[in-house]
């Protein structure tokens, strides 16, 4: 009988996650929106219609000038289960184009099982390449939102660093 030499290490057996996480096509918009209002629920925000949000997320699926939608799905019976929205921006002090994280959000059956990180890796891994993005910044919620900690950690780990608050003014 071989017994195995405790010097060399098992190598992990590489499994696949319970998801895919793609970029989203036109089936895909209605979940995504849906997604996004729970996420907003979740920030405290005011309910927001889903049409206009639906129109937002058709844009952006059918023209990838405007930045991307991937969407993270079972398999099985191909329900959404988290979103990440991005928008391309240009400005000067970046010299060029820049990304945007707009929305991201995981269901919260499947927070932990790093849909999320899942999310940003394929941004940040193939699409930003693809667009020739060598940036991508992200506003964190309000300081009152209960897990504004968790978030910022988690961006934290997915190689984010701070680079200060944003401010927004809403036009009439």
């Amino acid at each position: 009988m071989t017994r195995p030499d405790p010097s060399v290490a098992a190598r992990p057996v590489a499994v696949a996650p319970p998801w895919t996480v793609d970029l989203a096509s036109p089936r895909d918009v209605a979940g995504a929106a849906q997604g996004v209002a729970r996420l907003l629920e979740e920030l405290g925000a005011p309910p927001s219609p889903i049409a206009p949000m639906e129109d937002a997320a058709r844009r952006i699926v059918g023209d990838p000038s405007l930045g991307s939608l991937l969407v993270a799905r079972t398999p099985t019976d191909d329900a959404v289960i988290g979103l990440l929205g991005s928008s391309w921006r240009t400005a000067i002090h970046r010299g060029g184009r820049y990304a945007v994280i707009e929305e991201l959000w995981v269901d919260p059956a499947w927070r932990g099982h790093a849909v999320g990180r899942d999310l940003v890796g394929t941004l940040v891994d193939e699409v930003l390449p693809r667009e020739e993005i060598a940036c991508v910044e992200v506003g964190l919620p309000r300081p009152s939102f209960g897990g504004l900690e968790a978030t910022t950690g988690f961006y934290l780990a997915c190689g984010f660093s701070p680079i200060g608050p944003r401010m927004r003014r809403v036009l009439p």
